[in-house]
């Protein structure tokens, strides 16, 4: 009896060491996911003041944060192209793109400038996909004077989410939604527009997993949406919430644009509404 007895409570404390260390795994498998209760509520953070008045000053300063941020391994998943860039820029204030002087917006650097401030504050990883682009109206318009200005950034991951929709799960979603949410939280005073997810990407659409905004004809990828067009209830009130708990960070136009990343553009403070 007596041994039937120690088996019993040996086969009970195997059971809860076990059932622990499966909790401990799952627990850290949807930490590194980014998905469910676990992800932390996005931080609103004190930014350090910078000196903004020289243009090309601020511009190698901030260049020079972001590169500091690739050896430090808060960007993560760098590309070679956007590299180069910021390496330029933090070097002589621009890019040479074929031949054209590319600059960043003022705005956009101090975005950029705060998004970098937040990942070193929040221990986070973050990773851009696309800046400076010739030909594209927010990426690299050509200026009267023949220079380029970029004003807009692409964002594949951020507070340690990253954006994957190509043919997204429900933890891909929660996973982007989470990604646009700390984003929001983390922009500057400023008014943006922001390229939300879409499935698919390209030239190809799916309607069918439609989770922010609807594309049912392709004609609609890149075309400004109402907010309330928002497929997902979950995405609409937790982005609503978001934006009003940092009513600074005005956001007047959403629009779908790819499966990669969130678009994020830059308004100058002269821009009309």
């Amino acid at each position: 009896m007596f041994e039937n007895i120690k088996k019993a409570v040996s086969s009970t404390i195997r059971f809860f060491f076990w059932s622990l260390l499966l909790i401990v795994v799952l627990y850290g498998i949807a930490v590194w996911r980014g998905c469910g209760d676990v992800v932390k509520t996005p931080e609103k953070i004190v930014l350090e003041k910078r000196d903004t008045s020289n243009s090309l000053s601020y511009s190698k300063q901030v260049a020079q944060q972001v590169l500091d941020a690739i050896k430090d391994g808060y960007y993560i998943k760098v590309q070679t192209k956007e590299k180069i860039q910021f390496e330029a820029i933090a070097k002589q204030g621009w890019f040479d793109m074929e031949g054209k002087r590319a600059y960043c917006s003022r705005d956009l650097l101090y975005t950029i400038d705060a998004l970098v401030q937040y990942a070193h504050k929040t221990d986070t990883k973050f990773a851009f996909l696309s800046l400076i682009r010739l030909g594209s109206d927010n990426h690299g318009m050509i200026q009267a004077d023949g220079s380029v200005l970029c004003r807009a950034v692409d964002i594949n991951i951020f507070d340690n989410q990253e954006v994957r929709f190509k043919v997204p799960t429900e933890a891909d979603k929660r996973i982007a939604l989470n990604c646009m949410l700390a984003l929001i939280a983390a922009l500057p005073a400023g008014r943006y527009s922001i390229g939300t997810p879409r499935p698919v990407g390209g030239k190809n659409i799916d309607p069918s997993n439609d989770f922010f905004l609807p594309v049912t004809d392709l004609a609609q990828n890149g075309r400004s949406q109402d907010f309330e067009n928002m497929v997902s209830q979950m995405a609409k009130d937790e982005l609503r919430e978001a934006l009003k708990a940092n009513p600074l960070a005005e956001i007047s136009n959403w629009y779908p644009d790819a499966a990669d990343h969130i678009h994020l553009k830059v308004f100058d403070k002269t821009d009309k509404k």
